[in-house]
């Protein structure tokens, strides 16, 4: 079961980068993600609680469901679907005050079904999609801090 656990210290402020993380068509700033629409709005903001995002990344597409929002220390997102099937046991991205910045720390869970590939599939998945939450990571640190 593949466990990915990313983190960048970004000199902005929290609130700066908690924004720019929850917003999640940014992600298409990062190399791997290639596209990104809201399907439904959250209950506190746009990417609230219960917002469902679709992405499309190089080699997936998800559908995620915002479970948990805490604006801004975290949020919580669930995959309830996806091309190819992924069995999520949840993803965390928090946010807090560091010497003059941001850590984030972004972590999540899953496997793969055997028919959708399972472990071996899984080593594969690991890479790509902990290079793209990097990704992720450097293109809002790069919005958030060039001037």
């Amino acid at each position: 079961m593949p466990t990915i656990r990313v983190e960048r210290r970004i000199a902005a402020a929290p609130e700066q980068v908690f924004a720019w993380l929850e917003n999640a068509h940014n992600y298409t700033a990062a190399p791997l993600c290639l596209w990104e629409k809201r399907g439904r709005d959250g209950e506190e903001a746009a990417y609230g609680t219960g917002a469902i995002r679709y992405v499309v990344g190089v080699g997936a597409w998800f559908k995620e469901e915002i479970t948990r929002y805490d604006a801004p220390h975290s949020f919580e997102y669930l995959i309830t679907g996806s091309v190819p099937k992924f069995v999520h046991d949840g993803g965390t991205v928090k946010v807090a005050a560091a010497d003059g910045g941001s850590h984030v720390t972004w972590d999540t869970t899953y496997r793969h079904p055997w028919w959708s590939g399972g472990k071996p599939f899984g080593w594969v998945s690991e890479k790509l999609l902990r290079t793209s939450f990097e990704g992720i990571l450097r293109a809002a640190d790069r919005d958030l801090t060039t001037s």
